[in-house]
Order: structure tokens, then sequence, then C-alpha cells
């Protein structure tokens, strides 16, 4: 309520001083003597009493207008971190895929370098070789784990990883994983192309 009447009766006295200033040299110009000094001060008091009148009607809305601008004001600053935060989101996605086709590609890439030197009489390059193959497709796994939510992305790197597995058994068994290579090589297309979507 005090609200009310402070933005309705503010600027009472202001009017009343500046009609009062203004009307009365007017009125004295306009109509000379014929005005008298109470017909002036009734002007001014009607003048003053009608902008009254619609201040009373209109502070509710100015009030409101007030209560508005201090709202969105708000708004806006409790929007604006959440938009960070989804900016912030998108970035760490955007890495996220990033990351996934370099271990992908890595992986494809040991696999390729794994069943080509498959046939080195050494047996520990041979265990080496193996044991860093199975450390970048744990890498692959790891990471492919973070896209659970995207069933499409994850089903692309889950088949990359089971066809690299195929090529690694066959060199190991058979020695001829070749044929196995190249639907490693298309899984890894379907991958990228699920990524770039």
């Amino acid at each position: 309520m005090r609200r009310f009447l402070r933005t309705a009766f503010q600027p009472t006295v202001r009017w009343l001083d500046a009609t009062a200033i203004v009307i009365a040299p007017v009125a004295r110009a306009l109509w000379g003597n014929v005005v008298t000094d109470e017909a002036i001060a009734i002007y001014i008091i009607y003048f003053v009493g009608a902008a009254l009148a619609l201040r009373i009607v209109s502070a509710p809305y100015l009030i409101w207008q007030e209560d508005q601008a201090i709202i969105d004001g708000l708004q806006n600053e409790v929007e604006r971190p959440e938009r960070e935060r989804i900016v912030q989101r998108k970035i760490r996605h955007d890495l996220q895929r990033e990351e996934l086709w370099d271990c992908a590609a890595t992986l494809l890439n040991k696999t390729r370098d794994t069943i080509l030197k498959h046939g080195t009489p050494d047996e520990d390059t041979r265990r080496t070789m193996f044991a860093e193959w199975h450390s970048e497709r744990a890498n692959l796994s790891e990471k492919t784990d973070r896209f659970l939510n995207e069933e499409r992305i994850y089903r692309a790197a889950q088949d990359l990883i089971n066809r690299c597995d195929i090529v690694i058994i066959e060199a190991q068994q058979h020695g001829e994983p070749f044929n196995y290579i190249k639907d490693a090589v298309e899984k890894a297309r379907e991958l990228k192309r699920e990524l770039d979507k």
C-alpha cells in the first residue's frame, strides 16, 4: 500500500507548483483582468486533481511495469548460467566425439599394424604388439561407454571393436585376417558417419 501511495502521490507537489507557476501568468496574459485569482486557483486545483486521479488509476500499472522490468532482469540473470552450461556441455560433447574418433582410428591402425607384423618370429615382439593393441582397444571401449545414451554411436563403436577383435583372432588362429580388415574399415566409416551427424 505504501508503494501504491508513493507512486500515486510522488509527483503531485511538483505538479501543483509547476501548474501554479505556469497557469497564473498564462491566464493573466490571455484574459487579462477578466479571470480572477480564485478562478485561477480553482483551475489549478482541477488540473492537479485530474492529474492525481490519473496517477491513482495508473499506479497499479506503473507498479506492475516496474516489477516486470525487475523480473526480466532477474530472469536474464538466472538464464545466463544455464546458457553457459549448455554451451559448455556442447563443447565437452564435441570433444568427446573427437576423442572417440581418434581412439577408433588409432585402434584400426594398430589392428592393421598388428596383423601385418604378426608373422614376426620373435615372441616378445608379438606379445608387445598384442599388449599395445589390447591397450588401444580398452581405451576405445572406455570412450565408447560415454555414449551409452546415444545408441547409434555406441553401437557403431562397439561394431568396430568387435570387427577388430575378429581380425586379431583370425590373425592369431589362422594367419589370414585380410578379408576381415575390410569389415573393420567399413565399420569405422559407419562410426564416422554417425559422429558427423
